[in-house]
């Protein structure tokens, strides 16, 4: 008689065992507490095999994803500088303030790009000058870039 089981997880339970993993553990504990709360299933072969069918679909997906926030990166670095023109008022400074918005709006502009506001990193902008961005781009690895924002007077 086996003491212990094969168990494939369906929620991450710590930060170093994580879902879809599959694990050995005692029969009590996985059909006395993993399976009744949903955290596991047993393990067959025919789950198993749709198991590794579904982890390299995944892995699959991520290098995609890779590949494309790679792109990104190489056309955002050939932007380097990103061009605002603002209403200016005394000591140089601008009505209202440069926000994330108005950079997404110019770099789609520029290199037909849509990033999320949330993945623009800036300080806040209320005289004009130059300033430095960063875009983090989320993925399997998180990839970051400066671009330059020249804030032009729009009345002198």
């Amino acid at each position: 008689m086996k003491k212990k089981i094969q168990v494939i997880l369906s929620k991450d339970i710590s930060d170093t065992i994580k879902k879809y993993e599959t694990i050995n553990v005692k029969k009590g504990y996985a059909f006395n507490y993993l399976i009744p709360n949903k955290l596991a299933q047993v393990a067959t072969k025919k789950k198993i095999k749709h198991l590794k069918i579904l982890q390299s679909i995944q892995k699959i997906k991520q290098e995609k994803e890779f590949y494309r926030l790679k792109k990104i990166k190489t056309v955002l670095e050939n932007i380097q500088t990103i061009y605002i023109n603002k209403k200016i008022g005394d000591n140089y400074t601008i009505f209202g303030s440069i926000v994330e918005k108005e950079i997404t709006q110019k770099t789609t502009e520029y290199a037909n790009i849509n990033i999320e506001k949330k993945q623009i990193q800036m300080p806040i902008v209320k005289k004009i000058g130059i300033y430095d961005f960063n875009v983090n781009l989320y993925g399997p690895k998180n990839l970051s870039i400066s671009i330059n924002i020249i804030i032009l007077p729009y009345n002198i």
